[in-house]
């Protein structure tokens, strides 16, 4: 895991004359702002404290941080105080037992120093991890009991002195500000969510809807091709037992030759045929006529000869001279 270090700074009680044998060293807020505009993170306060007691039996408190300013150069630092049992207490903020050197008491007995400035280990996300040292101070970042300071550890050796404090009032209502938006941002996030769970499962219902639609559509169609083909075969057998009825009734009327049924059957089927059959039958004569005709016998006087006329005639009624001349000769 990659951390970081962070320093905060917390101001002591120095007012009643006692020192001080617990401090405090991360409020109770679950994420504090510094001066600088710097958020951190404390969710879990118990596993910061566990993490701290699992290092050192004792944590050292310096005199302004000046174990950070001389890091590598072999100086050594005087101990102002040890802090050890890290713990966490009702309010969910994180303090320790503290057991100060003499010339820690001293100072601070005399109020040469206001503040504890604890330095953090963090992640990436400004999540503390644990504490790794603390110093007295008279820098503070916040006006909170755990205030951060206002350079990280990669900027340290140029700390700069002073700066001002921030009014309680507008701590809280930065503070107030961010969890807010926090909040806000979980709950769009959420509605954002539950909108495109909603929009999947119309999605996903529509589709299956319009594919069922569309197979019942098929089956419709389907059937109805079917409907229209058997209602078209009817129709047909019933048109074709319709004409050959009524070019039978002709044939046997003496009308027409049966040389001539498929003709007029075919014309029967047409659109309007059987209206034309009916009206050249209208103006057809039938066999029993032909007995009035002008008839041309042979020398044996039964059979017919036929004259130019009956030829004509014969011709026009569609039937062949053999079989006009056996309608003339079984009319007579």
């Amino acid at each position: 895991m990659n951390t970081r270090e962070a320093i905060n700074n917390i101001e002591l009680d120095t007012e009643s004359n006692k020192l001080p044998f617990e401090i405090e060293l991360i409020p109770s807020e679950d994420m504090f702002v510094g001066f600088d505009g710097r958020v951190f993170r404390a969710l879990d306060k118990v596993a910061i404290a566990n993490n701290t007691n699992s290092k050192l039996k004792y944590v050292v408190i310096d005199e302004n941080h000046k174990t950070d300013y001389t890091s590598g150069t072999g100086a050594s630092v005087e101990a102002m105080g040890w802090m050890s049992d890290f713990f966490v207490k009702e309010d969910n903020s994180l303090w320790a037992k503290v057991e100060w050197t003499q010339a820690g008491a001293e100072k601070i007995s005399n109020k040469s120093y206001k503040y504890i400035s604890p330095v953090y280990q963090i992640d990436k996300s400004a999540n503390i991890i644990s504490i790794l040292r603390a110093a007295i101070t008279n820098n503070p970042n916040l006006n909170l009991k755990a205030l951060n300071n206002k350079n990280d550890d990669n900027d340290i050796k140029n700390k700069k002195e002073g700066g001002n404090m921030p009014e309680e009032k507008e701590l809280q209502e930065l503070k107030l500000a961010l969890n807010d938006a926090k909040l806000k941002n979980g709950e769009l996030e959420r509605a954002i969510n539950e909108k495109d769970a909603k929009l999947s499962e119309l999605e996903k219902s529509l589709n299956s809807k319009v594919a069922e639609a569309e197979a019942k559509n098929k089956e419709l169609e389907k059937a109805l091709n079917e409907a229209n083909a058997k209602l078209s075969e009817l129709s047909k057998a019933t048109a074709e037992r319709e004409a050959l009825s009524i070019v039978e009734k002709a044939i046997n009327g003496g009308k027409i030759a049966p040389s001539t049924k498929e003709v007029y059957i075919a014309l029967c089927m047409e659109e309007g045929g059987v209206e034309k059959f009916n009206k050249i039958m209208e103006n057809t004569p039938s066999a029993g006529i032909f007995k009035e005709l002008n008839l041309n016998k042979g020398a044996e006087g039964n059979k017919t000869e036929l004259n130019e006329a009956d030829k004509q005639m014969a011709k026009a009624m569609g039937y062949s001279e053999e079989e006009y001349k056996a309608i003339q000769e079984k009319g007579a």
